[in-house]
């Protein structure tokens, strides 16, 4: 199992940073260290710090130079728009919903989640914690997490979808 250590100004941007220095592992774990710290005028005085815990794929590595890229991705025509359909944001992002809850030892918390227009809307239906800052804080940087998921496993840019993660 390998670990990367990120820091950012808030935790769910320190985690999309490991994330993608991790490559975009599809399982991993995060570990929060510490949360980011504002001082007087808003300004973060301490750094978000978290972890993410991930197998490592192993795979032939190819060495590729700079030239080889600047020319693949010149020569890459742009793919037409894929349709998606407010089926395939639901059944792409519930699973991923409850492994992410999993790998943070937070079960038995049911959830719905529906479409509405250009909106992912997730729904707990009881409190995934007590004090609601920390709820608040899970809620966005798994918002962030999963429209960097969704846009990578639907191969599109999601462009005005919106995700809200709340609880009733």
């Amino acid at each position: 199992m390998k670990s990367i250590i990120e820091q950012a100004s808030s935790i769910g941007k320190a985690v999309e940073k490991a994330w993608e220095r991790a490559e975009y592992p599809q399982e991993f774990s995060v570990k929060i260290f510490q949360e980011a710290e504002r001082g007087f005028l808003g300004f973060t005085s301490k750094p978000a710090k978290v972890g993410i815990f991930f197998q490592e794929v192993i795979q032939s590595k190819k060495t590729v130079t700079k030239k080889q890229v600047i020319k693949t991705e010149s020569n890459k025509k742009p793919s037409p728009k894929k349709s998606i359909t407010p089926k395939d944001l639901e059944n792409t992002a519930r699973p991923w919903i409850i492994q992410a809850m999993k790998f943070m030892n937070i079960t038995n918390v049911p959830l719905n989640v529906k479409t509405q227009r250009n909106h992912l809307i997730i729904t707990f239906e009881k409190p995934v914690f007590d004090n609601q800052l920390r709820e608040k804080k899970l809620f966005a940087g798994l918002s962030q997490l999963l429209i960097v998921m969704l846009r990578n496993q639907l191969h599109s840019d999601l462009r005005d979808t919106k995700i809200i993660i709340k609880r009733k």
